[in-house]
C-alpha cells in the first residue's frame, strides 16, 4: 500500500507549471516575458492555465488509488467499524439500605470523563442485581497441607492476624475489599489457626519464672506431655502487657511440661486485667486427633514482701514499723498491700511477722536542763493522780469487696492479736484469697488491700496513761504451691476463626477434642457475605495482579444452603482465575446462611479442582481486590429511533444517519402496502421479533414494520432478501436496486425507522475512576466507579488499512492459507494489536497436534491486563473461521496471549563523575526499559529474545558516562508447567514467548 501511496503520474504543482511557462517564455517569437505581478491578459491567463492543470495533474494523479479501490470493492471491501471502549462498573447502594438490593437492567447509561473533559457514555452490557450484602469473612483450607487460612480478626486472634500483614476491610470506595490474597497458596508460611487458651490469674505469681501444666486425655499423661513438646508441631506463648511473647524453654520432666519464661525476674508486667494466658498453638498439622480432658495448673511456694504499709499517716518501711503509730486511738488504719500475689483468688496464702511491743507514757514530759531548771513546789493537783494503761484491745482483719468491707476469714484469732504483751513473737496468719477481692486507693495506691482497724482500746482517751504500742518486724508472704493443680479459671479453644469456651467442659473432665485434622476434603477459598444478595444477577470483580496462563487450572463455585454446599453455575470471565474478570451466577433461592469456622454467613466457596494452584511449582494467581455489584460496561451510545421518508423509490437511495463511528443499526422498513392484511398476521404469529405493527383506533393495521438486516455486499443476498448497506465511512444507509433486493417503497407514510448504537472510539478509553455517575438518576444507588482503565475502542477502519485488508483478501482469495495469510488478517482486524504471530502444529499449553493453528496477540496496552484482548478474543475467532472454514475446525483454532518473559538486569556501575549519580542511574534504566518494549520498538517479535550480548552492546553507547563492573540477567515467565526463573543465556525460547521489561536494579559506586 505504502507503494501505490508513493507512486504519482505527474509530480508538478502549480508553481512548477508557472516556472516552466517563464521559462519558455523567452523563446517564444516575439519575445515574451512572464510577470506574475503583471495584469495583462497573458500573465492572466496564464495563472488560470497553471492553477487548471494543476488541479488536473491532482485528479489524474489519483487514478492508481481509485483503481485500486474499486478493485477491492469488487470483492466487497467494506471499512470495518469502529470498536467500543470496554471496562468494569461497580455499583454500591447507599448506607442504610435494608433490602435485599435493587436492579439496574441491561443498557442502563453511565458517563465517564474523557481526557479532554467530554463526557463519554457506556451501556451496561448485563442485567445486574445491586445488593446491599458485603464481604464480612473471608478464609482458605487446604486438605492436602492441612492448612486453614483466617482473614478477618476475632479479639483473640488480632495480634497473629497482624502479624501476618493481610486484613479484610469495609472500603470506602465501590465495594468490599479483599487486599493481595494469594488464592490456594500453600507455601508454608500460613499454619493451621489452632490454638488453645488457658486464663488464670496467678500463672506468674510474684516473680516466678516457670510455670508447670499436667494435661489429663485419653492418652496417659507423659504420653501427651511428649506430642506437645516434641519437634515444632507445637508451640507455647503467654501474654503480657507488651502483647504475646515466646517462652525462653520447654521442658518435660514425667508427665509435667515446665515453661520458663525469658528476660529478668519481674521484668514482663501481666495485662492490665490481671489475668494471664497461656497459649498453646499448632503449627503443623496432626495426623490424629488429641483429645483433652483437663489441663492442671502446678505451683510451688512464693515469697513476697508488702508493696505498701500505710497507717493513716505516714507510709511505713518493710523490716520494722509501728501499725497504729506510739499513740493510737480508736478507728485507726492499717492498709497492707501486695499488688502480684492478692489477684492469685482461691489460693492460700499466708502472712508472717515478728510482733513486740514497746510503752509510751503520756504524762511523761523531756527533762529540764540545769541551766533551766527552777525550784518550786510541786502543785498540789498533781498529788494523787493514776496512771492507765491501754492496750489495742481488738481490731479488724477485713478486705474490700467492691461494696464495703468484709470480715477476711483466717486460720487464727487476729481480733486480738494486739491485746496482751504476752502475744509478742512470731506469727503466722493464713488465709484463703477471696474471689470478689477489689481494689481501693489508699495512700497513693489502688490495690487489693488488707485493712486492719483499731475497734477496742479502752483508756485511749484519759490524760494520764500509758500506751502499750505494737511493733512489726519482716513482715512477708507466702503463697502456698500446689502439686494437685488447679483448673484454669477461663479456657477457650481457637479453630480458624471459631472461639470455644470449654471452661466448664474442662472443669467437668468431660473428653474434647482440642487438635484435630481439618474437616475439609479440597482446595478451598470461602466468602462469606452479611445478608441476602436479593433477586437476580449477582456480579463479582476479582482484580488479579497478573495474567497466569494456566490453562490446566479448574476451578468450580458452590453455595451454602440449609443442607450444605450446593453447586452453584457461573459465567467465570476470569477462566479459572488465569486473569482479572468478572464471576456472574443467578443468585439461587435456596441460599442460606451457614456457620463456619465461628462465623454464620452467606457463603460462596470457591474450589481449585484437582489441586492444580496448590502445586509447588505453579504461580498462585494473588487477588489484589474484590468487588461486589459488578458489571460490564461498553462505550455504546444507543441513539433515539429516527424516522425516514421517501418522495420517489429509486434505486441505490442513501440516507444519513447523523452519527459517527457507527457500530451497528436497527432497521425497521414500513411494508403494510406490500403485504396484505393475511400475509401481516401470519408473520405477526410466527416472527413476533422480525416484525411489529401500529394500530389505529379501531384496532386495524395503521402501519406494519419489518426488521431489515445488514450486508457486506449485495451480491451476497439472496433474491428479494430484506437487506441494506452501511457506509461507515460517510456514515449513511444504502438500499439496493429494488430488484434483485428489496427496497422502501412506501411514499405516504413513514418509509422506515432506524435507531443507531455508536461510540466515542479511542476516546472511550478513560481512566480508572472517571465513570462516577448514572445518565438519568437509579434511587438508593450511592456510588458508582471503574476500578479500572476503559480499553479497546478503537476509530473507524480507515481507508488505507481497508485497501492493505482488501489486498490481503485478493492475495488470499478469501481464504487463510499460509502463516502469512492469518497474520495480516488479524493485524489489520483492529488497531489495539500491536503483534501478530501464527504458531501452527502446537498450542500454548505444549500440547501437539499437527492441525492446530494459534493465534499469538501482543495488545498495546497489554501492561494494563487482559481485558483489551478479552474484549476481540472470541470475535477475532469467529471471523477467522469465516475465512478458513474449508480448512479448519473450530477447536483446531486458538486465540492466545504470549508468555511474557520478563527480563531483569542486575548492574553494578563505577561512575566517573560522582555528583551525576542518580542522573546516570536513571538514564541506563531508560534504555533498558526503552530496549526491551515490545511495544513501542519494532526489535523484538513473538517468539525471539534478546541475547545478552545484544544488551551488552545498547549498554556500551552508555560506558562514556559509567563503567559496567558485572552483569547479570534473568528471566521469569509462566507456562502451562508453572513459573520459572532462569538466566538469559539457558532460556529455552518458546514461539509463544515475548520479551518485556522485569525489575531492574541499578547500583553505583565511585
Amino acid at each position: 500500500m505504502e507503494a501505490w501511496n508513493n507512486r504519482k503520474l505527474d509530480y508538478r504543482n502549480k508553481d512548477d507549471i508557472l516556472e516552466e511557462m517563464r521559462r519558455l517564455g523567452t523563446s517564444y517569437t516575439p519575445e515574451w516575458y512572464f510577470d506574475e505581478k503583471s495584469d495583462d491578459a497573458g500573465a492572466v491567463i496564464a495563472k488560470i492555465f497553471a492553477t487548471q492543470t494543476a488541479e488536473n495533474i491532482r485528479h489524474f494523479n489519483q487514478t492508481l488509488d481509485r483503481y485500486h479501490v474499486e478493485f477491492a470493492n469488487m470483492y466487497g471491501v467494506n471499512v470495518n467499524a469502529a470498536k467500543p471502549a470496554n471496562s468494569i462498573v461497580v455499583m454500591r447502594l447507599a448506607d442504610g439500605y435494608q433490602r435485599g438490593g435493587i436492579s439496574v437492567k441491561k443498557g442502563t447509561q453511565v458517563i465517564g470523563e474523557g481526557s479532554d473533559g467530554e463526557e463519554i457514555v457506556f451501556e451496561t452490557q448485563h442485567d445486574l442485581c445491586v445488593s446491599s450484602s458485603r464481604l464480612r469473612a473471608f478464609y482458605q483450607a487446604s486438605a492436602s497441607h492441612q492448612l486453614i487460612e483466617t482473614y478477618g480478626q476475632t479479639e483473640e486472634e488480632s495480634e497473629w492476624e497482624a502479624k501476618r500483614n493481610v486484613n479484610l476491610k469495609d472500603s470506602d470506595g465501590a465495594d468490599d475489599q479483599l487486599q493481595n490474597i494469594p488464592l490456594f497458596g500453600w507455601d508454608g508460611e500460613h499454619k493451621p489457626f489452632q490454638m488453645l487458651m488457658l486464663t488464670h490469674p496467678y500463672l506468674f505469681k510474684g516473680s516466678n519464672q516457670r510455670i508447670m501444666l499436667r494435661f489429663e486425655g485419653d492418652l496417659p499423661s507423659k504420653d501427651i506431655a511428649r506430642l506437645l513438646t516434641s519437634g515444632d508441631h507445637f508451640s507455647f506463648h503467654y501474654t503480657t502487657s507488651e502483647g504475646i511473647q515466646d517462652f525462653k524453654d520447654v521442658i518435660v520432666n514425667d508427665d509435667v511440661v515446665i515453661l520458663l519464661r525469658g528476660g529478668e525476674e519481674g521484668a514482663e508486667q501481666v495485662s492490665e486485667s490481671g489475668d494471664s494466658s497461656i497459649m498453646i498453638r499448632m503449627n503443623k498439622p496432626v495426623t490424629e486427633n488429641i483429645i483433652l480432658k483437663t489441663v492442671n495448673i502446678l505451683t510451688s511456694d512464693e515469697d513476697g514482701e508488702p508493696d505498701m504499709l500505710w497507717n493513716g499517716r505516714d507510709m511505713q518501711g518493710e523490716k520494722e514499723f509501728l501499725p497504729f503509730t506510739h499513740e493510737f486511738s480508736l478507728y485507726q488504719d492499717l492498709y497492707i498491700g501486695q499488688q502480684e500475689m492478692f489477684r492469685y483468688k482461691g489460693s492460700e496464702i499466708t502472712m508472717h511477722f515478728s510482733l513486740s511491743f514497746e510503752s509510751f507514757d503520756k504524762t511523761e514530759k523531756e527533762e529540764e536542763s540545769e541551766d533551766l531548771k527552777v525550784i518550786k513546789r510541786i502543785p498540789k493537783s498533781q498529788i494523787g493522780k493514776n496512771t492507765y494503761d491501754c492496750f489495742i484491745q481488738e481490731v479488724t482483719f477485713e478486705y474490700f469487696n467492691g461494696k464495703g468491707w468484709k470480715k477476711l476469714a483466717s486460720d487464727s484469732n487476729v481480733s486480738q492479736l494486739f491485746a496482751k504483751e504476752e502475744n509478742a513473737g512470731e506469727h503466722a496468719i493464713s488465709f484463703i484469697i477471696p474471689f470478689d477481692w477489689e481494689t481501693t486507693p489508699q495512700g497513693g495506691y489502688e490495690q487489693q488491700m488488707i485493712r486492719m482497724q483499731i475497734i477496742r482500746a479502752d483508756n485511749c482517751y484519759m490524760q494520764e496513761v500509758r500506751y502499750h504500742y505494737p511493733v512489726i518486724k519482716n513482715l512477708h508472704f507466702r503463697l502456698a504451691g500446689d502439686d494437685k493443680g488447679r483448673k484454669a479459671s477461663s479456657v477457650k479453644m481457637l479453630n480458624g476463626a471459631s472461639v470455644t469456651d470449654l471452661t466448664s467442659r474442662f472443669q467437668k473432665q468431660e473428653r474434647v477434642n482440642t487438635f484435630s485434622r481439618i474437616p475439609y476434603e479440597g482446595e478451598y477459598a470461602y466468602f462469606g457475605f452479611d445478608r441476602p444478595f436479593g433477586d437476580g444477577t449477582i456480579s463479582f470483580f476479582l482484580e488479579l495482579q497478573e495474567n497466569l496462563g494456566q490453562d490446566l487450572a479448574k476451578v468450580t463455585y458452590s453455595y451454602s444452603t440449609m443442607n450444605g454446599f450446593k453447586s452453584l453455575k457461573v459465567i467465570d470471565q476470569t477462566d479459572n482465575l488465569q486473569h482479572s474478570g468478572i464471576i456472574m451466577f443467578a443468585n439461587p433461592s435456596d441460599m442460606a446462611p451457614m456457620e463456619l469456622e465461628g462465623s454464620k454467613k452467606y457463603w460462596i466457596r470457591m474450589e481449585d479442582v484437582g489441586g492444580f494452584y496448590s502445586k509447588d511449582y505453579v504461580k498462585n494467581p494473588v487477588l489484589s481486590h474484590f468487588y461486589i455489584n459488578a458489571v460490564n460496561v461498553s462505550n455504546i451510545i444507543t441513539l433515539d429511533e429516527e424516522d425516514y421518508y421517501i418522495d420517489v423509490a429509486r434505486d441505490g437511495m442513501r440516507f444519513p444517519l447523523y452519527a459517527s463511528n457507527v457500530l451497528e443499526t436497527e432497521v425497521w422498513v414500513n411494508e403494510k402496502e406490500q403485504l396484505t392484511r393475511t400475509e401481516m398476521e401470519c408473520m405477526l404469529k410466527e416472527t413476533p421479533d422480525l416484525v411489529r405493527a401500529e394500530y389505529n383506533f379501531m384496532h386495524e393495521i395503521e402501519e406494519f414494520y419489518c426488521l431489515w438486516h445488514e450486508i457486506e455486499d449485495f451480491d451476497l443476498a439472496v433474491s428479494q432478501d430484506r437487506v441494506y448497506l452501511l457506509d461507515r465511512i460517510n456514515n449513511e444507509i444504502v438500499f439496493g436496486d429494488g430488484i434483485r433486493v428489496k427496497i422502501p417503497l412506501c411514499t405516504e407514510s413513514i418509509a422506515f425507522k432506524v435507531r443507531v448504537k455508536c461510540c466515542n472510539g479511542d476516546r472511550g478509553n478513560v481512566l480508572p475512576g472517571t465513570i462516577v455517575q448514572f445518565r438519568g438518576n437509579i434511587l438508593s444507588v450511592d456510588e458508582i466507579t471503574n476500578p479500572v482503565n476503559a480499553y479497546g475502542g478503537s476509530r473507524i477502519e480507515d481507508m488505507e488499512d481497508a485497501l492493505t485488508r482488501g489486498s490481503n483478501i485478493l492475495g488470499a482469495r478469501r481464504r487463510l492459507v499460509s502463516k502469512s495469510d492469518y497474520e495480516r488478517e488479524i493485524s489489520l482486524y483492529s488497531d489495539t494489536i500491536a503483534q501478530v504471530a501464527c504458531v501452527t502444529g502446537e498450542g500454548k499449553d505444549g500440547n501437539k497436534a499437527s492441525n492446530m493453528i494459534s493465534m499469538v496477540l501482543l495488545m498495546k496496552d497489554y501492561k494494563m491486563g487482559s481485558f483489551s484482548f478479552k474484549t476481540i478474543q472470541k470475535e477475532i475467532k469467529k471471523h477467522l473461521m469465516t475465512a478458513c472454514e474449508m480448512t479448519c475446525a473450530p477447536e483446531d483454532i486458538q486465540v492466545v496471549e504470549p508468555i511474557f518473559a520478563k527480563v531483569s538486569l542486575s548492574l553494578w556501575l563505577k561512575m566517573k563523575d560522582e555528583t551525576r549519580g542518580i542522573d546516570i542511574r536513571q538514564q541506563f534504566a531508560n534504555s533498558i526499559s526503552e530496549f526491551l518494549d515490545p511495544v513501542n520498538s519494532d526489535r523484538w517479535q513473538i517468539g525471539k529474545m534478546p541475547t545478552q550480548s545484544q544488551i551488552r552492546l545498547m549498554l556500551s553507547n552508555l560506558e562514556d558516562e559509567a563503567y559496567i563492573e558485572y552483569m547479570t540477567i534473568s528471566v521469569t515467565y509462566t507456562d502451562g508447567t508453572g513459573t520459572h526463573e532462569v538466566e538469559l543465556d539457558e532460556l529455552q525460547v518458546s514461539p509463544f514467548m515475548i520479551c518485556c521489561n522485569g525489575t531492574h536494579k541499578i547500583t553505583s559506586h565511585f
